[in-house]
């Protein structure tokens, strides 16, 4: 693996998004840490994510999504109220 620092110009933004479009995985900025940053459905992505994080299959990654009611596209709970009273507390525009 190698590691690339590199400004965020739109020129880099546009790499970054093809290497994961490819199946990479690519380290962000978020607002309180580094993100890695892939496409969840690429399985090699995702075996390399836990790879990176040196992390046993058996405990999940954190997934943050686009918008908060797409929760429900990549994960299942038993009971959606309270994920739902979440998101209401949370979501976008809170």
């Amino acid at each position: 693996m190698s590691a690339v620092v590199v400004e965020a110009t739109d020129q880099n933004i546009a790499k970054a998004a093809q290497i994961i479009r490819d199946g990479g995985v690519v380290v962000c900025p978020s607002d309180t840490n580094l993100a890695l940053t892939l496409n969840p459905w690429i399985d090699d992505a995702v075996e390399r994510a836990f790879a990176i994080k040196q992390r046993p299959a058996d405990q999940p990654l954190t997934l943050f999504v686009e918008k908060s009611e797409d929760w429900c596209l990549y994960g299942h709970v038993d009971d959606e109220t309270t994920v739902e009273a979440f998101v209401e507390a949370f979501g976008q525009g809170h």
